[in-house]
């Protein structure tokens, strides 16, 4: 991950594919919950699994940060 602080849209490559990814910090996107009266209920950074590892080139690049982040959270 590189220029953390710097939020927007950004274009990269994933699993070969060029796509677009609109990129946050974790304290927008914890913070814009809280302040829209969201409660967080659960948080997920999904990594993938050792099928995806023997199966798919390149997917343990993957692994030097989170794919992804999942937040549940639930209306106050």
């Amino acid at each position: 991950m590189d220029n953390y602080f710097s939020e927007g849209v950004r274009e990269t490559n994933f699993l070969g594919e060029k796509v677009f990814k609109y990129y946050r910090t974790l304290t927008t996107y914890i913070n814009e919950l809280i302040n829209h009266g969201f409660e967080i209920t659960h948080l997920v950074e999904p990594k993938p699994d050792s099928k995806l590892l023997a199966t798919v080139l390149g997917i343990e690049d993957e692994l030097r940060r989170p794919m992804m982040l999942l937040i549940a959270a639930r209306k106050r």
